[in-house]
């Protein structure tokens, strides 16, 4: 989603920020659509291929900013940390459709309230350096027994 891609080129921004703001960009670009986006949202409640779209939608978009940020990857641990940011999202979400203010202040609060409840799940300091990888183990050659 380059529309709310974060500015990485902070010095050492902490990772809770960085959410912070990736996820209020996506907001601000959401508001811009706030009626379609609220239409589609009401009809998805009556139409499975819709509310099924988003569902696996919202997963794929929250990973993407997860990436943006540097904290992609694969594995399990990667797994549950999107499913936790999909839940932050899907809350701020919730608080937005009812925020009808100019400066989205109920928006920010939701969405801060459910990054310091993440903060529990998942840790949200500073983003952790990418490991190197591990050399292959190596075999010893066997030696033929005569």
């Amino acid at each position: 989603d380059p529309a709310v891609a974060p500015d990485t080129s902070l010095p050492a921004p902490l990772l809770r920020e960085l959410l912070f703001d990736a996820l209020m960009q996506r907001f601000d670009v959401l508001q811009g659509y706030r009626r379609g986006v609220l239409a589609m949202l009401r009809a998805a409640r009556f139409d499975p291929a819709l509310a099924t779209t988003l569902a696996v939608a919202t997963p794929l978009s929250i990973g993407w900013i997860a990436d943006a940020i540097g904290i992609g990857g694969s594995g399990l641990t990667t797994l549950w940390r999107r499913q936790v940011l999909t839940a932050v999202w899907t809350y701020a979400a919730r608080a937005w459709i009812r925020d009808e203010s100019l400066d989205l202040s109920a928006t920010m609060a939701a969405l801060d309230h459910a990054l310091d409840r993440a903060a529990r799940l998942i840790p949200l300091g500073a983003p952790e350096p990418e490991r190197p990888a591990a050399p292959p183990a190596r075999s010893e050659p066997t030696t033929p027994e005569v």
